[in-house]
């Protein structure tokens, strides 16, 4: 438990540091904080998606690829 406090303290920081050091009108800093906000709600929608859609993938490497044109498959 002790980690995760650590390293919730250590994101704040990170959110924090740019803020302090640059100012609130700085694009920088703005880009740091904003994009942290945004990669991880995405980051997390592209997994769920992944695993979502696993089957449909699955399905298909099971599928021996033919070497035959389609017009010849009967």
């Amino acid at each position: 438990m002790a980690t995760r406090s650590a390293t919730a303290n250590f994101f704040e920081l990170a959110l924090v540091a740019p803020t302090s050091l640059s100012g609130f009108k700085s694009g920088a800093a703005l880009t740091t904080v904003v994009g942290v906000l945004i990669e991880v709600p995405v980051m997390l929608s592209v997994v769920w998606i992944v695993n979502r859609s696993r089957g449909r993938y699955e399905r298909g490497a099971r599928r021996k690829p033919s070497l035959e044109p389609a017009s010849r498959q009967g």
